[in-house]
């Protein structure tokens, strides 16, 4: 099965308060993050990570990785660009500098770690261009990070966010984000 997420910053105690996030310490959010995630990914599911996987020590993000089930495919957002250094000794794990494209369920999901041009991003302005906005792909849908708890759906361009803040803290599949923002 596939997942999709992004912006757990494992590691991260500012993010506890710029995202009011409900927990007391980094410790508590990790703990949480990484069981929420294990209680919904299998070790043969895959999860599309959005960006911003850790902050904090580095020495502790294999950790973080090796303690989440399932085969990661990140996609790497502003503030992971040591990332590959320490993860690459881990399990095998893809990763990407820029967007990519997924085909799942006959659509083709364009994943980013920020939203499309003209969303808005986390100052409230629209956000810069990113390389692969392009209006002649073809795209379903667009997935994004890095808008923490600013909104699930952008109003403008539709772009759809799969952060944590947004989706109760875990991953989440194709058709529960798709059912999340129809209500």
């Amino acid at each position: 099965m596939d997942f999709f997420t992004s912006d757990t910053h494992f590691g991260h105690t500012n993010v506890i308060r710029y995202c009011n996030r409900p927990f007391k310490s980094a410790q508590e959010m990790d703990e949480a993050l990484i069981a929420k995630w294990n209680r919904r990914v299998g070790p043969e599911d895959t999860v599309y990570h959005l960006g911003d996987f850790a902050l904090g020590l580095k020495t502790y993000w294999p950790e973080y990785r090796r303690r989440l089930n399932g085969r990661i495919m990140f996609i790497l957002g502003n503030h992971d660009s040591p990332l590959y250094k320490f993860l690459a000794l881990l399990q095998p794990t893809d990763m990407y500098d820029e967007t990519d494209y997924l085909y799942s369920n006959g659509r083709r999901i364009s994943l980013a770690p920020v939203a499309l041009e003209g969303s808005e991003c986390r100052t409230g302005r629209p956000h810069p261009p990113r390389a692969n906005s392009y209006p002649d792909v073809h795209v379903d849908l667009w997935f994004c990070g890095h808008v923490h708890q600013l909104w699930r759906v952008d109003r403008v361009t539709g772009c759809i966010n799969v952060g944590v803040d947004v989706w109760d803290y875990e991953p989440r599949t194709l058709d529960e984000i798709l059912n999340g923002v129809e209500r």
